[in-house]
């Protein structure tokens, strides 16, 4: 049976609800280390906490 694009998730071998479901899982878990690291890491850098320096004083 034909549902799209994509063949429907009964013929496609070694893609039940589960492992479907782990894949999905394990891509959010993935990209939202990444972007929580990035955070941090940008957070952590020295130069956040000084304001620069003005010439007009």
């Amino acid at each position: 049976m034909w549902t799209g694009f994509l063949p429907s998730q009964e013929h496609v071998a070694g893609n039940g609800p589960l492992s479907r479901n782990m894949i999905d899982a394990l891509s959010l878990l993935i990209s939202h280390g990444v972007i929580m690291l990035a955070a941090w890491r940008l957070l952590s850098r020295p130069d956040l906490d000084r304001d620069p320096e003005s010439g007009d004083a």
